[in-house]
């Protein structure tokens, strides 16, 4: 996914903008504009508005398992040591974003950033090694 970082600042700038912020003047250079495509998400006169347009995708599942666990193991070994970390205690381990935020000592709403962009990661490393396993 390609982000713009200008653009998350400018969203971020605007959401807390106040006649003291320096930066509230330079974020007005910028029209206003979404982060993600708004067409990915579910229109006003769908059952939940706002919400995730279309269901993620099932993994596809013709690789053997002991592959999927094996590039699982290696997609968690790449990430950083706290990311790693947040992910075993909350997916593996079922503990409450409360419990994760106090052993990692992070704020509930870090963990879940870091919770997010872990999974993306992993997904990602998935998606590439189910990507090898089929050409081969």
């Amino acid at each position: 996914m390609k982000t713009n970082p200008t653009r998350a600042v400018v969203n971020t700038i605007r959401r807390g903008e106040s006649a003291r912020n320096r930066f509230a003047r330079w974020a007005g250079w910028f029209g206003t504009a979404t982060t993600v495509d708004q067409r990915r998400f579910q229109g006003p006169d769908d059952p939940y508005p706002d919400h995730w347009g279309k269901p993620f995708e099932d993994w596809p599942g013709s690789l053997p398992e002991t592959a999927t666990a094996d590039s699982l193991r290696a997609a968690l070994a790449e990430l950083p040591v706290r990311w790693r970390r947040v992910v075993v205690l909350r997916d593996v381990e079922r503990r409450s974003a409360e419990e994760i935020s106090q052993a990692v000592g992070v704020t509930p709403a870090q963990q879940r950033s870091i919770l997010n962009r872990a999974r993306e990661l992993l997904r990602a490393a998935l998606a590439r090694s189910i990507g090898r396993g089929r050409d081969s």
